[in-house]
């Protein structure tokens, strides 16, 4: 059976090599929307989406999380505006245009990824317009599934200890689990959550 995993909007399979290997990888701003949507509906295994690739899974999951052994969202939200606001989301993608090197860096920073891997700066329309989506995206819909898990990273600087709080209660059967982790998760943590 498959196993998919959908990555945070920065983040390829350079940074995760064991982990592409062994999962079909997407990440939000490389690989479209639909496509992305379509595997989901396929069902498979273990489905594990981290960040963006948690939000995108959780906007439509009871349309298909019955397809699936085990769904795990790792640091998700409902809103990405509960976490960042509007005006640092701007900033960001105006940073994006001026000096890309220097935004990425600072964003990797921030989410506790220990890399010299910067992405290409190739990415940067995509990825703004990928930022653009997530402003103005949000989970509406709640679910009573059972075969979900949310993974929170408690050393986290991204995602607010209250959003996961919050989306406990839209996941009402779900289990959780706390890591001390930030917001980036670790491959040898993601690698042993597949297995």
């Amino acid at each position: 059976m498959q196993k998919i995993f959908i990555s945070d909007i920065v983040f390829s399979e350079q940074y995760f090599p064991e982990l592409s290997k062994n999962t079909g990888f997407f990440v939000p701003y490389i690989d479209y929307i639909d496509m992305i949507e379509e595997n989901l509906i396929k069902g498979g295994e273990i489905l594990v989406g981290w960040s963006a690739g948690a939000h995108l899974i959780s906007k439509n999951i009871n349309t298909f999380c019955n397809k699936w052994k085990k769904i795990i969202l790792i640091n998700p939200y409902s809103r990405l505006t509960d976490n960042i606001s509007e005006q640092s989301i701007d900033t960001l993608i105006k940073g994006l245009g001026k000096d890309f090197t220097k935004t990425i860096s600072y964003y990797l920073s921030k989410t506790g990824a220990n890399t010299k891997i910067l992405p290409d700066e190739s990415i940067k329309k995509q990825l703004i317009e990928t930022l653009l989506y997530f402003k103005e995206s949000e989970v509406k819909s709640e679910s009573s599934a059972s075969n979900i898990d949310i993974v929170y990273g408690s050393a986290n600087q991204i995602i607010k200890r209250s959003t996961i709080l919050n989306f406990l209660k839209i996941f009402k059967n779900a289990r959780f689990m706390e890591v001390d982790q930030p917001h980036f998760i670790s491959e040898s943590l993601l690698l042993s959550l597949i297995h």
